[in-house]
């Protein structure tokens, strides 16, 4: 169904139609604040008009938009929501979605099927903050009065503030993403103000240690591979002292040649038992991953009694 709305004729019509069914009870309940709707929503009504007709959509929608806020009117709301489906505003878009439905609609049934199609195209792409009270209640947002019914928004970062009911004035910075909806506790502020996004956020606690420190195991590593080359140089000399002794066979040379395998002896040795350290370090050094909660893995600890090892092997 294609929704089609004049707006020259209407607006005009509509500024006699708002003149004669409002007569002065608008501008009386106004009177002592000195100002006059039905001249404002008028202004509102030519220069929604002027903007449409030079196709300036958004201006047209606020503007319509604002004219029915003064004085409401079926066809300032259509005019408004017809402007807004030519727009790019989500919030305003929607916020005239929430206006039709909270009226009656009369004969206009071209307002639903606005409402309709402005809900498909722009629900997704506005966000709402909505005030949640047992009383009635009312809040600003981002500084201007928002009464106690949905307000529909641009995406982002929007500051809510009101006085809770146990004195304290409550100031929150809300971030919301395109479609969401964020209800805000008045009667609880302690829990209105866990929707503040300028609250630090808790700082994670440090990982548990469950192991030796990774120093251990790098610096065992690290003299096993230092005994390897030593042992590796002392099993060279061997080498000659064993070519010494077959080209000259003496005491001399048999003693330097048994003084050399005693060495190399010891050197692999070492670098074999340092070997066997690095690998069992390895098995209860925490490198820093991460660990399930309960995590039985192997680990040490050290005490006055000496190392205790423990763990859950499957």
């Amino acid at each position: 169904m294609l929704v089609t709305v004049s707006c020259r004729p209407l607006a005009r019509s509509l500024v006699g139609m708002v003149l004669l069914l409002v007569g002065t009870s608008a501008a009386d309940a106004r009177a002592a604040d000195g100002k006059d709707d039905v001249t404002e929503a008028r202004a509102d009504y030519d220069a929604a008009a002027a903007a449409y007709d030079r196709k300036d959509y958004a201006t047209a929608a606020e503007r319509f938009a604002r004219a029915d806020e003064r004085v409401p009117n079926p066809r300032a709301l259509q005019l408004a929501m017809a402007a807004a489906l030519q727009g790019s505003d989500p919030a305003l878009a929607m916020n005239l979605v929430e206006r039709s439905e909270a009226r009656e609609r009369g004969s206009l049934t071209t307002v639903a099927e606005l409402a309709r199609k402005l809900r498909e195209r722009f629900e997704n792409s506005a966000a709402r903050i909505r005030l949640v009270c047992t009383a009635t209640c009312s809040a600003t947002l981002d500084g201007v009065t928002m009464p106690a019914v949905p307000r529909w928004v641009a995406p982002g970062r929007h500051v809510v503030a009101f006085d809770a009911t146990d004195g304290s004035h409550v100031q929150l910075a809300l971030e919301l993403a395109p479609g969401q909806t964020i209800d805000v506790p008045v009667d609880s502020p302690d829990t209105a103000r866990t929707f503040d996004t300028r609250r630090a956020p808790p700082q994670a606690a440090a990982p548990e240690r469950r192991g030796i420190a990774p120093a251990f195991f790098w610096a065992t590593a690290g003299a096993t591979v230092a005994s390897a080359g030593v042992a590796t140089v002392f099993s060279v000399v061997l080498e000659q002292r064993h070519d010494a002794f077959v080209q000259r066979p003496s005491a001399e040379t048999a003693a330097a040649g048994e003084s050399a395998q005693a060495r190399v002896r010891v050197a692999w040795t070492v670098t074999g038992a340092l070997a066997v350290t690095t690998g069992v370090l390895a098995l209860f050094t925490d490198f820093g991953g991460a660990r399930t909660t309960g995590d039985r893995g192997p680990r040490v600890a050290f005490g006055p009694g000496g190392i205790s090892f423990a763990g859950h092997f499957e």
